[in-house]
């Protein structure tokens, strides 16, 4: 019984008339405050555009990279089409010389 009157909350100490004083914030207080929420709500916008200009984006910047790979694959078949026929007229030169042996 003694420890459930000791478990017991003083009442006397919460009156609920009794006000507690808090003390308001400081102008300095409240810049901090508006500056912070402000470049949040700055950064969280900044975030949307970015994703907004992506997505706006996105499908241009893949067809320039599709557009990049096929010249470059162009390129290289052209170069190699250039070497199949260089290779190929050496050996046509050499079939002739071999010819003119022969006679």
């Amino acid at each position: 019984m003694q420890e459930l009157s000791q478990n017991k909350l003083d009442v006397k100490k919460f009156d609920l008339k009794q006000e507690e004083k808090v003390p308001e914030p400081s102008e300095k207080d409240l810049q901090k405050i508006f500056q912070t929420s402000f470049s949040l709500s700055v950064s969280e916008q900044q975030k949307k555009v970015k994703q907004q200009l992506e997505i706006a984006i996105m499908p241009h910047l893949q067809q320039k990279k599709v557009e990049k790979w096929d010249n470059c694959a162009e390129k290289n078949k052209n170069k190699l089409n250039d070497l199949v026929e260089l290779e190929g007229s050496d050996i046509d030169e050499e079939q002739d010389d071999d010819d003119d042996l022969d006679v």
